[in-house]
């Protein structure tokens, strides 16, 4: 039989390389609804924070300034369980939970003064959702196709309290 230690995965820590080599470190989440299937929804600072994960704490360990790879949301939020009828009209009517969510985003950038800054993953899979969904759905914060754009988004990239910080830190590259 074979150890526990080797039968468990690998962690983000067991590939880390050394502080001789890496500058900033990065990760990537996401928020998802009910776009084609059932999924929890979370904040970002419960992503971040997840209770038996801890990701940020763990990324914040290397001392590094950190980075959001990629993140986004989807626009589909309702407590029932997936209904294509529902996750449809949600799409084209529920611009207030997405703007909800993305305003997450900037109070965790605000809170975080690590998290120098994050790429919007903004792309929209379901085409309104007239058609079969590929993954998830609607992820884009600004569509220029839909004319949907949710201002939130121009917010968090424009209006965080800690850029003067996050200015700094960049000054040590």
């Amino acid at each position: 039989m074979k150890n526990k230690e080797a039968l468990q995965c690998p962690t983000f820590e067991d590939y880390y390389p050394g502080d001789e080599y890496v500058d900033i470190v990065g990760f990537t989440f996401y928020n998802r609804g009910k776009a084609s299937y059932n999924r929890v929804r979370m904040a970002p600072q419960q992503i971040v924070n997840q209770k038996g994960r801890n990701t940020l704490n763990r990324i914040k360990k290397f001392n590094k300034p950190i980075f959001i790879d990629e993140v986004a949301t989807t626009a589909i939020r309702y407590e029932d369980v997936y209904n294509a009828a529902k996750s449809r009209e949600a799409y084209k009517t529920d611009s207030v939970k997405k703007n909800i969510r993305i305003r997450q985003l900037q109070h965790l950038m605000d809170a975080e003064f690590d998290i120098l800054g994050f790429v919007y993953f903004n792309v929209d899979y379901t085409k309104g959702l007239t058609q079969k969904t590929i993954g998830e759905a609607d992820r884009s914060a600004i569509n220029l196709e839909t004319k949907k754009i949710y201002p939130a988004i121009l917010d968090v990239a424009h209006g965080t309290q800690q850029i003067t910080k996050r200015n700094q830190l960049m000054k040590l590259f």
